[in-house]
């Protein structure tokens, strides 16, 4: 991986064609500060994930951007890709598209950075509302 040698001594997130996750990281020796080799580790998507997915009700689409690498979550209609570019842009607002309401943010680390859409149907938001005669939304 070229990628590794503009790393220096922070983290990268690869994904292979087959929806692994990877996280690489160079290593250095401690008295020189020689590089000697990369550590490569592949991550579990389910058990980092799940309790991310779990923790919205309604069955939300919801994607996270790891550096250049996308993992998109979707079990429901809400389920808009986003590109990198979007992601940056939107951070910190919401969206509505579709049949969901959108909420994007994000993390920046030292040593990575985490962007995030969620994605909710606006019939899980509003479905207490329905039972209501009239309903004003500002």
């Amino acid at each position: 991986m070229n990628r590794t040698r503009q790393l220096d001594t922070g983290v990268l997130f690869y994904a292979d064609d087959m929806g692994n996750l990877y996280l690489v990281r160079n290593l250095f020796a401690v008295s020189s500060g020689q590089h000697f080799g990369v550590i490569v580790s592949q991550l579990n998507r389910t058990y980092i994930f799940d309790n991310v997915t779990a923790s919205i009700q309604g069955a939300p689409s919801i994607q996270i951007m790891l550096g250049d690498v996308s993992l998109s979550f979707a079990d429901s209609e809400a389920n808009a890709v986003f590109s990198p570019a979007q992601m940056s842009d939107l951070s910190g607002s919401i969206q509505n598209k579709g049949g969901a309401i959108y909420f994007f943010g994000e993390a920046d680390e030292n040593d990575y950075l985490l962007r995030y859409a969620v994605g909710i149907p606006r019939t899980v938001l509003y479905r207490d509302y329905f039972d209501l005669t009239q309903v004003i939304l500002i």
